[in-house]
């Protein structure tokens, strides 16, 4: 599954139905109702949309309940990435 993919789940599970006009004239058709639709999305993918949205590994721990260290496990960060990450932001941070 792709990231599109799960943010078009994600903005198919936020619509909300139409409300109906208070039309005397318009007739609803007779309609048996069904439950609603649900599309549950994985906290991993939730964590990958909202990283892809932008937000840190801390504003995602946050929002989600979870710690960095896992935010860091869904989304593929290792010590060693995040070090080189923390390093090149030092080196460019030195260098002004």
């Amino acid at each position: 599954m792709t990231l599109d993919s799960v943010e078009s789940l994600v903005q198919a599970a936020r619509v909300s139905p139409v409300s109906a006009t208070n039309d005397s004239t318009a007739k609803a058709p007779a309609v048996a109702k069904s439950p609603e639709d649900k599309v549950e999305v994985s906290v991993a993918a939730q964590a990958k949309l909202l990283k892809h949205q932008g937000q840190s590994v801390a504003q995602i721990a946050s929002s989600l309940a979870l710690t960095t260290k896992t935010v860091d496990d869904y989304l593929g960060i290792t010590e060693s990435t995040s070090a080189g990450l923390n390093l090149a932001a030092l080196v460019q941070t030195a260098g002004h």
